[in-house]
């Protein structure tokens, strides 16, 4: 089980190899891992060498902490991540995004490889997310309310930033890129 001990743990072990404060955290999934390869002044730590850190058996998922500039604006990129599939609990899903608040990081995007039932979606879509089913009836929200991550019960009907969704519209747009959307 993890705890805040080892949290604080993690965080004091990266922040003694950077001075960096991300403001942008980055959870990639599968095959996004090379987006590292953009950042600038990049220290790279292998997640191994952090105790406690939650390990991913998935094929193809990196294995890294990444603390760099992409694109003028400071960032931690975890290039891969656990999942409840492999056994890890929600807490452990939650681990990286809790290291990332603690560096100080206020904006979180994770991307994922996922399917889809819409049939008018085709592989290689790209969908921002704008809401999700909770079928797993867990949270990581349970236990010990810690007030440095926020109340115990966070406003939800935003989760996902609808000026962060607008922006990236805005952005697909111009680039000639067709999002997306969905639940």
């Amino acid at each position: 089980m993890l705890k805040m001990k080892h949290l604080e743990k993690v965080v004091k072990i990266i922040q003694r190899k950077t001075t960096r404060v991300p403001r942008v955290a980055l959870i990639l999934g599968s095959g996004l891992k090379t987006l590292v390869d953009a950042m600038e002044d990049a220290v790279i730590i292998e997640r191994k060498t952090l105790p406690h850190y939650p390990r991913s058996r998935v094929e193809g998922h990196g294995t890294q902490v990444v603390l760099g500039s992409l694109a003028g604006v400071d960032a931690i990129v975890f290039t891969g991540r656990v999942h409840a599939y492999e056994g890890h609990t929600l807490e452990a899903l939650a681990f990286p995004v809790r290291v990332a608040k603690q560096l100080g990081a206020h904006t979180l995007i994770v991307t994922n490889a996922a399917g889809a039932i819409n049939s008018r979606f085709a592989p290689g879509d790209i969908m921002v997310i704008e809401d999700h089913l909770n079928f797993v009836f867990d949270s990581p929200l349970v236990g010990p309310n810690d007030e440095r991550f926020g109340p115990r019960f966070p406003d939800a009907s935003a989760i996902y930033t609808p000026a962060l969704r607008e922006r990236l519209n805005v952005v697909a747009s111009s680039l000639g890129i067709q999002l997306r959307h969905g639940v």
